[in-house]
């Protein structure tokens, strides 16, 4: 069975008490840079003389940065976060670390990995939501997963196709297509007690978790999921959300009611 096992106690940040926002450069050739929130790492049990890190990194990449954000007891942002290092191959993710400067110099008292920034483009709602929903270049792909390690899982929509994030949001028959299969990707991921690329105490696997089993009406407990049932749960989660969700019935209403308009 997976379990992540701390021997160094270290801390995982809540990433509630955090936010990072990345701005584009004014033109093309200008690097991009961000501002970070911090002011929520003062609730950490740590000492006050902790040193607070902040380093941007490019997935699937080496490219990487390393900002000095001054101390838990007085955090103060640098005067210039222009992201001059890292390359545009990739997407930007986020990690925090708050690291010992005293006693044990160098130990990482707390930290988070895989921290996305928040974009601008996404509605509030959307940010919050288990799936938060972005638009970006796919070239001829509809849409894709994207599963960054450790980073809340996201359904990405091709920008190219004009209205396709309203129509995902209010289309029966896009949702059928689309949604049962990115859901059903994300619980393979977490439900797997053999998957050592997912942390259990990661929020959003528990957000996902809780969902889950508010889908099924019972608890999930991870010391009794067997990796051998993991697909049959899956599918009965998928099947529960799909008649709950009534895909195939609004499909059917809504070709019935277009049939009707033909027929007057």
């Amino acid at each position: 069975m997976k379990r992540r096992i701390n021997f160094t106690n270290r801390k995982s940040i809540n990433r509630k008490l955090i936010s990072i926002r990345l701005f584009e450069g004014e033109l093309p050739t200008q690097p991009r840079s961000f501002a970070a929130e911090l002011n929520g790492l003062t609730e950490l049990e740590v000492p006050r003389s902790a040193c607070v890190y902040v380093e941007p990194y490019v997935t699937g990449s080496t490219s990487s940065m390393r900002f000095d954000f001054g101390t838990i007891g007085n955090l103060t942002a640098p005067s210039d976060t222009s992201l001059t290092d890292l390359d545009r191959s990739g997407r930007v993710l986020f990690r925090i670390k708050v690291v010992d400067g005293s006693t044990e110099v160098g130990k990482i008292l707390a930290a988070t990995n895989a921290l996305r920034p928040i974009d601008e483009k996404v509605s509030d709602d959307d940010q919050r939501a288990i799936l938060p929903v972005r638009l970006e270049p796919l070239d001829e792909v509809v849409w894709e997963l994207d599963l960054a390690s450790r980073a809340r899982p996201q359904l990405v929509l091709n920008n190219r196709i004009p209205g396709l994030m309203e129509r995902v949001k209010t289309d029966p028959l896009l949702q059928g297509a689309i949604i049962p299969i990115a859901v059903s990707e994300i619980l393979r991921c977490i439900l797997d007690p053999e998957n050592a690329d997912i942390d259990d105490e990661l929020d959003w696997v528990q957000d996902w978790k809780r969902w889950a089993a508010e889908i099924l009406g019972r608890p999930l407990d991870d010391e009794t999921i067997d990796p051998e049932d993991v697909d049959a749960l899956r599918r009965e989660i998928i099947a529960t959300f799909s008649r709950s969700a009534r895909f195939a019935s609004r499909i059917e209403a809504s070709a019935n009611d277009e049939g009707a308009l033909r027929d007057d």
